[in-house]
């Protein structure tokens, strides 16, 4: 019988493991129902909401445009209002923002308020991963938006007061009006309260101690440097401009849609009164409620009911339609979203293929009658075969737009205006028109994507799109041939002579009594042998290109790296900057370089460049960057630490947790202590069976190497790996040769298992690089070799030791998808159990932990960028030698 736990005193039990499993994946549990939830309101949202959005596109079209532009002017302000709210609410607490960081939190905030429950308060936990990135933490985060929303409600309670008082003495209130009134009053004492008790160490400070105490460590550090009041006191005065913004936006929508009975009193106690009513509302910000009372407010100020109506779906629109647009766009019009860099290629497709179809189909009569009126019949048919040719040449060129070519991308885009001009002068086609103008849209705001250049691989570009040309061309003759009506060659062609006609023209001869007779038969041979023009352009052009380029610059003087990284290196992983597999792009003033190697279209950087300080990395990385887009490379940069993000970061780069790396202490490491016991038996077992740790200082023996060599190869086939370089090194005999080695051996004198001491660059702390034993090996042999390396870096009056990285492992939070699936597989996947075993080993001597980043230019690089790296990892057999 499963041992099982009963819940209640009556009811059902269920099994201890089904309660462990609910423990354990309570997170994802939980995150799963709310984007449920969140995908179940944003439906409910669509539904209810459409009939507004038809309501207010026909009072719009009814309004003053005037009255209209100047609302939405002051939609701008009253954004730019909340954007600074959020300004001096974290100046408040000494953290620095811009306006425009500020705007952004509140726009896409706003967006997330309509689908979440009391919405305007649960929204401010999100969208904290920019702010943490520049170091604010998440405790600061929060309390700033807590004087954003504490602030929100005081300022809407100064204005309702008053207001409220007034509507009950004159007009009167009703059960929603009075309860919203009671709530917010409620509401912002109890905040009022909440705030004044963290801030001084009462109650709420105390629940803060127990249940968050790095909220709790945030105030306590807020009060020792002094709450800026001055900052506070604007935040204030930024909040009763959002409220002001609001009444002139109801004032503005009367006046709009010219109601007689248009005041600013109506505008005063109808907008205090629907925003009380939205404050306090606990759904879709107030869906239906805010409309119900506005709309009776107005009434009971004179106007009819049909008007009032009106007025407030043209308040709402100014109030929340274009908000929650200018949320939407905040999140999808950004050029670093993967939708926009996957969306123009099948696009570009779609477009070609619509083009084709639109070409072989017959335009309206009404619409070409009309155009017969204003253009002669040569320009209509060249027309359609201009949109023909467009069409067949964007589906191939759709295939090189993904892979990011310029060429295509000027390409696509001439296309796209010829798609456009074509479909317009040959049937008026005006909806095949706006497609190809979306399309040129799309491609003006993804342009920054499209920079690589042909290489000298261009030949079998040439090839291969000649190849493809030269079956479209096929195609589109033959059917041509096969199907044209006969009024346009005086003859019905078969297969075989359609096919011959086709061919013919290819190769611009002309053996067949094939004589157009119309226009359109002449504009269709035209055409044919345009395209077959084409495709010899590009077999002639993929042959000649390639000697037309400049040989690749090659950069790769060691030595030269070698010098600088002594004078300029600060980190343990310059020494592999200098390592054979690298090239180098030197400064031009000869002041630093940057290791990098080219796998799929990248540059891969090993971390930062070496440069005398921080001032020349800039400007070396800005070089670097030039250099690469000139080249047509993307370009990343692999384990970066976290205090030179802010270095990369200033370029517009990304990051992605990759691993960390340990770091040993060793003025407090120490193998006393009951948790070292096992270390200490497991080296006093191996000395007591006569093993024996040596020293050799460089330069070694050859004999001495070839028994390492030796070593290296057991441990290789042993573990069945492969080397791997690029941030490691491998076992290269003349690399070791010149570096100190420690060995564990036997009586005997064999060598059982050693390591490599290399140069480490980082004041005060030495590095290892390969460990490895043989299969007969003593239990604990890595551990013996570790402590001995201890010893040595201490006796070298060295305090620190890398311990190297542990990848994908200690991301306790993650931020984003990426960073989750990480977790996700490092925690499940069984194919990685050696990532963990290797942090299990390390953790033995790491006193701390420093996080290692992959940063890249662009979302989509995270697609193509795993293939690069295990490209650049691998040993190249021929540049090892």
């Amino acid at each position: 019988m499963p041992l099982r736990l009963r819940l209640f005193s009556r009811g059902p039990v269920l099994p201890l493991s089904a309660l462990l499993w609910l423990q354990k994946y309570r997170k994802g549990i939980i995150q799963g129902l709310f984007l449920l939830f969140l995908i179940g309101t944003t439906i409910y949202f669509i539904q209810t909401e459409r009939g507004e959005v038809a309501a207010i596109a026909g009072h719009l079209a009814q309004a003053d445009w005037m009255w209209v532009l100047i609302g939405i002017a002051v939609t701008a302000l009253y954004i730019a209002l909340q954007g600074s709210m959020y300004v001096y609410s974290f100046a408040a607490i000494g953290q620095s923002i811009g306006l425009k960081e500020g705007i952004r939190l509140f726009v896409r905030r706003f967006g997330l308020s309509v689908l979440l429950p009391a919405g305007g308060v649960t929204s401010l936990a999100f969208f904290t991963g920019d702010f943490e990135k520049r170091g604010i933490s998440k405790q600061e985060i929060h309390i700033a938006s807590s004087l954003y929303a504490f602030v929100g409600f005081v300022s809407l309670l100064l204005v309702a007061i008053p207001v409220g008082l007034w509507a009950l003495l004159t007009k009167g209130l009703h059960g929603d009006e009075m309860l919203g009134f009671a709530a917010l009053a409620v509401i912002s004492g109890l905040l009022g309260w909440a705030g004044w008790s963290a801030a001084h160490g009462g109650r709420v400070f105390r629940l803060l101690e127990r249940y968050a105490a790095d909220m709790a460590e945030v105030l306590v550090g807020l009060r020792a440097r002094g709450f800026q009041w001055q900052a506070f006191s604007r935040v204030n005065m930024a909040s009763l401009g959002v409220e002001i913004t609001g009444i002139v936006h109801l004032y503005i929508a009367m006046r709009a849609l010219g109601v007689a009975e248009a005041s600013m009193t109506a505008a005063v106690m109808g907008y205090t009164l629907c925003t009380v009513v939205m404050s306090v509302s606990p759904f879709l910000r107030g869906l239906g409620a805010v409309e119900l009372t506005l709309a009776v407010v107005l009434h009971q100020y004179g106007m009819v009911y049909t008007d009032a109506i009106a007025v407030t779906m043209l308040f709402r629109f100014f109030e929340f339609w274009t908000p929650l647009l200018a949320s939407a766009g905040s999140v999808g019009l950004q050029r670093d979203q993967l939708l926009w860099r996957m969306l123009p290629a099948p696009l570009l497709m779609a477009v070609g293929l619509l083009n084709i179809a639109s070409a072989m189909t017959p335009g309206l009569v009404h619409r070409v009658r009309l155009l017969d009126e204003f253009l002669p019949d040569s320009v209509l048919a060249a027309s359609n075969m201009l949109v023909l040719m467009s069409g067949v040449v964007m589906l191939f060129l759709s295939v090189y737009l993904f892979k990011g070519y310029r060429f295509a991308w000027l390409g696509a885009l001439a296309l796209s205006t010829v798609s456009v001009l074509g479909h317009l002068t040959k049937a008026l086609d005006y909806e095949e028109a706006l497609v190809a103008a979306l399309l040129i849209v799309v491609l003006c705001w993804t342009r920054r994507d499209y920079f690589k250049k042909a290489q000298p691989g261009w030949r079998w570009f040439g090839l291969r799109t000649a190849a493809l040309v030269l079956a479209g061309v096929f195609t589109y003759g033959f059917i041509g041939f096969y199907f044209l009506d006969i009024k346009h060659f005086d003859v019905d062609l078969t297969t075989a002579q359609s096919i011959r006609g086709t061919l013919e023209k290819m190769l611009f001869l002309d053996l067949s009594d094939l004589h157009p007779r119309t226009v359109y038969g002449k504009f269709f041979l035209l055409s044919i042998e345009l395209a077959s023009a084409t495709m010899w352009v590009f077999v002639a052009y993929g042959f000649v290109r390639p000697y037309l380029m400049s040989p690749q610059e090659n950069g790769d003087n060691r030595q030269i790296a070698l010098d600088m990284v002594h004078r300029f290196g600060s980190s343990s992983l310059d020494y592999f900057k200098t390592y054979f597999d690298k090239q180098f792009y030197f400064a031009p003033d000869g002041n630093g370089f940057v290791a990098y190697r080219v796998a799929n279209g990248f540059a891969m950087v090993l971390e930062k460049p070496v440069a005398p300080d921080e001032a020349g990395q800039r400007q070396l990385l800005q070089q670097f960057e030039d250099y690469c887009r000139g080249r047509s490379l993307k370009t990343a940069y692999y384990r970066v630490s976290a205090c030179d993000l802010a270095l990369f970061q200033s370029f517009g780069k990304k990051s992605l947790f990759i691993g960390q790396v340990g770091i040993a202490d060793l003025s407090t490491f120490s193998l006393e202590g009951k948790e070292r016991k096992a270390l200490r038996n497991t080296i006093s077992s191996i000395e007591r069976k006569g093993y024996r740790a040596h020293i050799y200082t460089a330069p070694l023996s050859g004999g001495l190497v070839q028994k390492l060599k030796a070593v290296s190869d057991e441990w290789l086939a042993e573990q069945d790996w492969e080397e791997m370089v690029f941030s490691q090194g491998i076992f290269s005999a003349q690399e070791i040769k010149n570096q100190p080695v420690i060995t564990l051996e036997d009586e005997e004198g064999k060598v059982m298992a050693f390591l490599n001491i290399i140069p480490d660059f980082t004041p005060g702390e030495g590095s290892y690089d390969l460990i490895r034993k043989t299969a007969d090996a003593p239990g604990g042999a890595m551990d013996y070799l570790m402590m001995e390396a201890f010893g040595y870096f201490t006796r070298l009056g060295l305090r620190f030791v890398d311990l190297g990285m542990a990848p994908l492992s200690g991301l306790d939070e993650t931020h984003n998808l990426p960073e989750k699936g990480i977790k996700l597989a490092y925690e499940r996947l069984r194919a990685l159990a050696h990532y963990r075993g290797l942090r299990q080993f390390k953790e033995k001597y790491a006193t701390t932990w420093e996080n290692k980043y992959l940063v890249y230019g662009a979302t989509y690089d995270l697609l193509e960028l795993p293939k690069a790296l295990g490209k650049v990892v691998r040993l190249d057999k021929a540049i090892a030698g």
